[in-house]
């Protein structure tokens, strides 16, 4: 060992350096950044997988193909359908 260092009696280090304790954090944060990154992928991708799930049960049961996600104009003709006449004369007014 290089001179400075204390050991015990069973020749184990007691205390290191500044450099040591410094070179033993960064690879400590770079440790925890990789077990970070590695849980976000696993949450991303049971994630995904719900996503599928969900486009593929709706494709089951509605008919609506998975990947027909977003139509233009959806949303004017879902107002315009949920406003029009009722027969009595009187616009049907869905907003409470």
């Amino acid at each position: 060992y290089p001179p400075g260092i204390a050991l015990d009696a069973e020749g184990e280090v007691l205390e290191v350096g500044r450099l040591a304790k410094a070179s033993a954090g960064m690879v400590g944060f770079w440790g925890s950044f990789l077990r970070v990154v590695a849980a976000s992928y696993v949450v991303s991708m049971m994630l995904t997988t719900g996503t599928l799930i969900y486009l593929f049960m709706r494709q089951l049961c509605d008919g609506q193909h998975y990947a027909e996600l977003w139509t233009p104009g959806q949303i004017e003709r879902a107002f315009e359908a949920a406003m029009r006449d009722t027969g009595d004369g009187e616009p049907r007014d869905t907003r409470e």
